[in-house]
């Protein structure tokens, strides 16, 4: 009888973006030369736009592209509204109570999704982090 492979675990580095297409350019970069001692590390970012920010499109543009585990966006994600031209959150989602909120319950729907998708771990990570290739293997 064959020894059965050893478990890889998987690993979901999430991120909730609101960043021009240079910051989610490079953010995309430190996460992909992650180094880890064993497993896999797969990567999603959660849209947090307004239509007022006139970076967002171009932003989009490099999500929709980059090697992500999913296209889908999380339940309480303003994407699709923003491409209807409408956020719901007004012209300048700043950090007020209901933006605090509105970034923990997409925080919450990012660990939702991990447990949902059977990942071994969650790395929440702010869009605007850049992290060295051994930071995961650490």
């Amino acid at each position: 009888m064959p020894i059965p492979q050893a478990k890889q675990p998987r690993f979901l580095a999430a991120s909730i973006v609101r960043k021009p297409p240079q910051v989610v350019t490079a953010i995309l970069q430190t996460l992909a030369w992650q180094r880890l001692k064993k497993g896999t590390l797969d990567i999603l970012l959660q849209p947090n736009f307004s239509a007022a920010d006139p970076f967002a499109i171009d932003a989009l543009k490099v999500m929709e592209t980059a090697p992500m585990v999913s296209r889908e966006t999380i339940p309480s994600s303003p994407m699709s509204k923003l491409r209807q031209g409408t956020t719901g959150m007004g012209p300048d989602p700043s950090m007020t109570t209901n933006a605090f909120e509105r970034v923990a319950a997409l925080k919450d729907g990012l660990l939702r999704y991990g447990l949902e998708q059977g990942y071994d771990g969650v790395w929440l990570i702010d869009a605007d982090v850049l992290c060295d290739p051994y930071t995961c293997k650490a």
